[in-house]
């Protein structure tokens, strides 16, 4: 975007969202199962991990934080921009954060997922919370959706970047290398990305060629689902989820 594309732009950040206190674990927890009940068991283990990490999620501080940063870029050069936080499953909601945004005077916003490629389960989900949102408002904004941006090379060197960063200290805590097979899988995954309703075919990031190492071709037959790797050194054993 440019200073030239118009008038003043709001740009709807979005993601999942999640509980601001650990009381908001089990409401959170019904809405992003679609309102099906949660056992108290489980219930009582996101608890735990939200404990953990400081008793709340940090999606929403990252996210405020990702948007400031990007409305003061794009004013910086030269644009009139306003960046929103809107989440589909917790507070502030999506469909809330819109009446927000054509109440200051914006006709023109941009949707732009956290996510950066495109799933239907989540920048899919993520496009109709908007549209149900926008359905229920008489003034509708000039509207454009961002379905992916995991193709830029930026995007792709920072993770890149973190991957090596990684293997620098693993290998220093005396981690083999074989680890390099699943994170560059985790990086780089094949089916992670879908097709989206606009785009001729899937699009997805790579760290191939970037990690200064020789690293595994993977072919048809790769593991569909989330990688989990368990590295156990003498003593110190530690489990790495994807």
């Amino acid at each position: 975007m440019s200073k030239t594309d118009g008038g003043p732009t709001a740009i709807l950040l979005t993601a999942v969202g999640g509980p601001n206190s650990l009381d908001e674990v089990a409401p959170f927890l019904l809405d992003i199962r679609g309102g099906r009940p949660t056992s108290d068991e489980l219930v009582d283990e996101f608890r735990e991990r939200y404990r953990r990490i400081g008793g709340r999620s940090p999606l929403l501080d990252i996210s405020r934080a990702q948007a400031k940063a990007l409305e003061t870029r794009l004013n910086e050069e030269g644009g009139a921009y306003r960046c929103y936080v809107g989440m589909r499953n917790w507070r502030p909601y999506i469909r809330d954060v819109l009446p927000e945004v054509l109440a200051d005077g914006f006709d023109r916003l941009v949707v732009l997922p956290l996510t950066p490629y495109y799933s239907r389960r989540s920048v899919g989900a993520y496009f109709a919370a908007v549209d149900g949102a926008l359905s229920t408002i008489a003034t509708h904004p000039d509207i454009a959706y961002v379905e992916s941006w995991n193709t830029e090379p930026a995007l792709i060197e920072m993770f890149a970047a973190k991957v090596r960063h990684g293997l620098e200290q693993l290998a220093k805590r005396g981690f083999p290398d074989p680890a390099v097979p699943a994170i560059a899988a985790a990086a780089g995954s094949d089916g992670v990305a879908e097709r989206g309703p606009n785009r001729g075919g899937v699009a997805r990031p790579t760290t191939r060629g970037r990690l200064g190492r020789d690293e595994p071709s993977r072919r048809a037959g790769r593991p569909r689902r989330p990688v989990r790797i368990c590295l156990r050194p003498p003593g110190n054993p530690l489990r790495l989820g994807y």
